[in-house]
C-alpha cells in the first residue's frame, strides 16, 4: 500500500491530508507544530521528524506556506529532499514558484501550482 506524508498541516497540508484519510489511504503526516498534528491522532500515523517521514512515505506533500521554510527545512539541517528514501516522490505546493531554479537539480522535487 502507498504511504502518502503531509509536511505541513495549515491551510493546504491540513484539509488534504483529511481527504485522504477519509478515502481510506495510508497517511503519515508532520509537522513542527504538534498541536497541528493532534486531530490526526488515531486516524493517521504521525511522524516524529522529517527523517521518519523520509524514510516511511512514498509519496510527500510540503505543503509549507513559503519557500523560506522549503529551504530550512528540505535542504537546511535536516536536507530532507536529499536524503528521503529512494522510493519518495515530493510534491511541493506554493503559488510563488521563483525559488525553484535552485531545485531544479532534485528530479524527484516536483510542484502544484
Amino acid at each position: 500500500m502507498t504511504t502518502y506524508g503531509f509536511v505541513g498541516l495549515g491551510n493546504m497540508g491540513g484539509p488534504m491530508a483529511e481527504h485522504l484519510i477519509e478515502a481510506g489511504l495510508d497517511v503519515l503526516v508532520f509537522d513542527a507544530l504538534e498541536a497541528s498534528m493532534e486531530p490526526f491522532k488515531g486516524r493517521a500515523k504521525i511522524a516524529t521528524s522529517l527523517e521518519e517521514m523520509g524514510a516511511q512515505a512514498d509519496v510527500v506533500f510540503l505543503s509549507l506556506p513559503t519557500p523560506q521554510l522549503l529551504k530550512k527545512s528540505a535542504l537546511g539541517k535536516v536536507d530532507f529532499i536529499r536524503r528521503a528514501a529512494p522510493k519518495s516522490f515530493l510534491i511541493y505546493q506554493q503559488r510563488d514558484q521563483k525559488w525553484l531554479p535552485q531545485f531544479k537539480s532534485n528530479s524527484r522535487l516536483q510542484t502544484l501550482s
